[in-house]
């Protein structure tokens, strides 16, 4: 099954993104932020990966303004 890992996208990017890369910011989110842990992507050339760091780093910069820190 698909990884379904809710994460706080904008419609900016959930209209334009296609699937794959809709799975590589749920798995960059599950993995950094919720694990904790380091994660790579690494697919082919011209899939989408740039997009895909830049979308996940904009939901994270949103997300450090809402979060208090702990």
């Amino acid at each position: 099954a698909p990884d379904e890992t809710p994460i706080p996208l904008p419609e900016l990017f959930q209209e334009r993104f296609r699937e794959h890369q809709m799975q590589g910011v749920r798995f960059l989110w599950r993995t950094v932020v919720q694990e904790r842990a380091g994660a790579v992507l690494a697919h082919a050339m011209g899939l989408g990966k740039t997009a895909q760091v830049i979308a996940f780093l904009y939901v994270l910069s949103q997300r450090a303004r809402t979060v208090p820190d702990t």
